[in-house]
């Protein structure tokens, strides 16, 4: 081995400080991001131009949007950019908590406004939308913590204030732009990994289960000074568990077999190092197997959906509540619809649609997205013989949540973070008025998700990236669901079946032919694609697909192959459902070369292991799977009635662009 000498060594610990830039402590004051009390300020920004102003007493500044006209600009903006050290004082954000300014409109109405950061000048970075409260100066705030996947927060290079397609002009005062510290994190964070559904422990899974995660950085503090104590208490009886931690995360196991069915309460406490004690409880429900054989739907230990005791693989679409349209969908593998609207439906015509529904074997996730406390569809208005939203979200509870049709509720439809405290209410209404049926919620916005996540029992997410972005967004927005609720509950995807162009501009005939600019930007999916999709979302540990839409589908003119297609893909989904409902998830499969877009996922399923692959790439390619044990010397490639060759170990698998590979590898050894 060659010896450094000490220049040597300390040039190259200086490219190493350079090459991986060190992590700054939590900044503990706000620090202004402009000075607007400086003329010279406003030579910074471009775009639209800014003038000087001020803003209930503060200096500022404003600027204007300009009505949108066919073919202007779509997006008006300002910029301020970091450039020479100009602009902003720093450009490494990544040590504070939020970005916060003060924002006045001139608009009599309620106005956007957005907020982007980027990593890079003059290219697309992230954004947040707001919607400005008209004759009041609106305090803006941007969560550092949300967007630090999006964004390179080391290395902010631009901020830009914008809108889109402004229907009238209007001038946005702001002042105050700044950063502030973010709150100090806690020593250790407990989650309750099980019970998984409302606080539900089955006999089947006689336990709870913590994971802890350790924050040292600002006690200096070790894991291993640490120990996390569980103590489960019910019945007049306890069960406990007590260990030192031995590293920055740990899972903790409580068997609760020595308690008497009923009421838990479960205490979590980690303590040691000189730092007061950290403390979590819960209330949980200890339920024996007649308890469970009277739910009719819930989630179990796996993040499975159990239907009348059996795993249920939801499969569907949205539909509009149209009894012809439901029966199209009837007459194909899919088991489930979601279908607008169905509140405004009489009871009993809504009764005899869910009859229907029961008769040809569909199930249906019931919208109630329409009723929550703060809407306005039925504001002053009776419905179901009630007035008000509270009073019409009991009325609809009780009038279907015994009908054997219905499969889970729909509460929440892309609505902001801003909302999450209203939506934990409404649903433990639902949770309150109906313990036979879990809560379904679809979010867009992949940084609120982790806000939203005590206000359901399933995650939705709806990527829709057909034509303008790569089919991985299915894979990213899985992956951002399973983080946000550290795969805690299921996720259910939403994949894409319709053309954006049906969509721009708003109001427009979703059923006339596109135009060839509009197909460049906005076609829907072919069938690849949507196969593609599906099975990616698949890999990502989806628990059930349900597509937007089958109305919009169905006005597109190749509405007729397209639904071929989707009948193709979803009886083949229909017939893995067994395997994607195992619980013997072996995550995924290691293959070569590593930089191939594949995607993977390994099962086990009454004895036998199975893998889905996925091309998420537009080229050809070809990989070698190696499965770490030995193959049979031909293996089935399920779905495609062939064979192939395996050697030991590997296995070679050639795929097309997007293409899609099931193979069932034999009985694999326990």
């Amino acid at each position: 081995m060659r010896h450094l000498t000490i220049g040597a060594l300390l040039g190259l610990l200086a490219a190493m400080a350079q090459a991986q830039p060190v992590a700054l402590p939590r900044a503990t004051a706000p620090l202004a991001l402009t000075d607007f009390g400086k003329p010279e300020t406003l030579d910074n920004w471009r775009g639209l131009k800014p003038s000087a102003a001020t803003l209930d007493g503060q200096p500022g500044m404003q600027f204007t949007f300009p009505k949108y006209e066919q073919g202007q600009n779509e997006w008006p903006a300002v910029y301020l950019s970091y450039a020479d050290g100009k602009g902003y004082p720093v450009r490494d954000w990544s040590h504070y908590g939020k970005i916060v300014l003060q924002v006045r409109s001139s608009s009599d109405k309620p106005s956007d406004l957005a907020l982007e950061l980027r990593d890079s000048e003059n290219r697309n970075g992230w954004a947040q939308h707001f919607t400005l409260a008209p004759g009041k100066t609106n305090r803006l705030e941007v969560v550092l913590h949300d967007i630090r996947q999006q964004v390179q927060l080391s290395n902010v290079s631009e901020i830009v204030l914008f809108t889109t397609r402004p229907a009238a002009a209007y001038t946005i005062t702001m002042a105050d732009l700044r950063l502030e510290p973010g709150d100090k994190a806690p020593l250790a964070t407990l989650d309750l990994a099980y019970p998984n559904y409302r606080g539900l422990i089955f006999p089947a899974a006689d336990r709870v289960t913590l994971e802890v995660q350790i924050s040292p950085g600002e006690y200096a503090v070790r894991p291993e000074q640490l120990t996390a104590e569980l103590t489960c208490r019910g019945g007049g009886k306890s069960v406990s568990v007590k260990r030192a931690l031995r590293g920055r995360r740990a899972t903790m196991a409580l068997p609760t077999a020595g308690l008497p069915q009923g009421q838990v309460e479960l205490t979590a406490i980690v303590a040691g190092a000189g730092q007061p004690p950290l403390s979590r409880q819960w209330t949980l429900r200890k339920i024996d197997a007649g308890a469970v054989r009277k739910l009719k739907v819930y989630i179990d230990e796996n993040n499975n959906t159990i239907v009348d005791g059996k795993p249920f693989f939801p499969l569907g679409w949205y539909g509009n509540g149209q009894v012809s349209q439901m029966r199209e969908i009837a007459d194909s593998p899919f088991n489930c619809l979601l279908d607008y609207g169905t509140t405004k439906k009489p009871i009993e015509e809504m009764r005899a649609y869910l009859d229907e529904m029961q008769k040809l074997g569909l199930k249906l996730i019931f919208c109630a997205n329409d009723i929550y406390p703060s809407a306005t569809y039925y504001k002053d208005k009776t419905l179901h013989g009630a007035t008000g939203n509270e009073a019409i979200t009991e009325a609809v509870i009780k009038a279907y949540r015994d009908h054997p049709a219905l499969l889970a509720w729909y509460l929440n439809d892309e609505l902001p973070k801003t909302m999450a405290p209203e939506f934990t209410e409404y649903y433990q209404r639902f949770r309150n008025l109906d313990p036979n049926h879990p809560a379904y919620i679809v979010l867009c916005n992949m940084v609120e998700l982790r806000y939203f996540t005590g206000t359901t029992d399933v995650m939705g997410v709806d990527p829709y990236p057909i034509p303008t972005l790569p089919v991985t967004r299915v894979a990213d927005w899985m992956e951002a669901a399973n983080d946000a609720t550290q795969n805690h509950m299921p996720t259910w995807l939403v994949p894409q079946a319709f053309a954006w162009y049906q969509h721009h501009p708003p109001g427009s005939d979703r059923a006339r032919i596109p135009t060839p600019a509009e197909l460049l930007t906005g076609r829907a999916p072919t069938y690849e694609e949507s196969r593609c999709m599906t099975y990616l979302a698949l890999a990502h540990g989806a628990k059930g697909l349900v597509y937007w839409c089958y109305y919009n589908m169905r006005m597109l003119p190749q509405y007729k192959q397209m639904w071929e297609d989707h009948k193709r893909i979803g009886a083949e989904v229909k017939e893995l459902s067994p395997v994607l409902l195992s619980p013997d998830d072996r995550g995924t499969a290691r293959f070569a070369p590593a930089t191939a877009p594949v995607h993977t996922k390994l099962k086990r399923h009454e004895g036998r292991e199975y893998l889905i692959a996925v091309n998420a790439g537009t080229e050809p390619c070809v990989v070698t799977f190696n499965l770490g044990r030995a193959l049979p010397t031909t293996v089935k490639a399920m779905l495609e009635d062939r064979e192939v060759p395996a050697a030991g170990n590997t296995l070679e698998a050639q795929f097309k662009p997007l293409e899609v590979h099931v193979y069932d590898l034999g009985r694999a050894a326990k």
